[in-house]
């Protein structure tokens, strides 16, 4: 099979010039699917001549807490007929993405901002760059092979799930040191590391002395 791409847009007033873009990278697909949530109209591309299709975007209150299902009404799929190439252009406004199990290989979400809550877990990603995702409250990308995680720039992110990558010694420390003090006492910010290399020798009080929970 060929690699796939996906470019997701997010619909903005000055389109043109700020396209709001995500691009995930596969292979192996003969099928996508995916699960997203937001507010309003939005439509799919699936990028093989078949007709644009419409949808309306569920709201995403009704997404908080899920973590292993994800209802009929936030999720799309797409069968395509033939292995090569694709690109799939989504326009809407999208807070919400779970893309996993797909031998997802890159995924670009620099240029969506408005990214809330986003699950990339089961593929294999060797690198991930959310440092303009300011929204960011959850992530989960746990089973990849990303080897470096920065979050210097995520004011507002609450959850990391990153267990079971190939982030060393050097590389949690590192991640540690990039995380956002917690300033809400009333907030317990989480973070999993599990199954990582350095994992057992990592020196978590950095974390923890920024207001974080270090989880095995």
């Amino acid at each position: 099979m060929m690699a796939a791409a996906i470019v997701l847009t997010t619909a903005c007033k000055k389109e043109k010039d700020d396209p709001r873009q995500m691009i995930i990278s596969a292979k192996n697909l003969s099928r996508m699917q995916f699960s997203m949530a937001g507010s309003g109209n939005a439509t799919i591309d699936w990028g093989d001549g078949t007709k644009i299709e419409k949808v309306m975007l569920a709201d995403n209150k009704d997404w908080a807490g899920l973590t292993s299902y994800i209802p009929p009404q936030f999720t799309f799929r797409h069968d395509y007929s033939g292995s090569s190439s694709y690109t799939i252009t989504i326009n809407g406004k999208i807070t919400h993405l779970w893309c996993s199990d797909f031998e997802m290989t890159n995924f670009n979400v620099s240029q969506n901002p408005a990214l809330e809550w986003f699950a990339c877990f089961n593929n294999q990603l060797k690198s991930l760059d959310v440092k303009t995702n300011t929204a960011l409250k959850y992530l989960y990308c746990y089973n990849n092979q990303l080897t470096s995680l920065d979050f210097s720039h995520n004011i507002a992110l609450e959850l990391i799930r990153c267990r079971d990558n190939q982030l060393t010694v050097k590389a949690l420390n590192d991640l540690f040191a990039t995380l956002v003090q917690n300033t809400d006492v009333k907030l317990q910010k989480r973070i999993l590391i599990s199954g990582n290399p350095g994992t057992d020798d990592c020196d978590r009080s950095i974390a923890e002395n920024k207001g974080w929970l270090v989880e095995p």
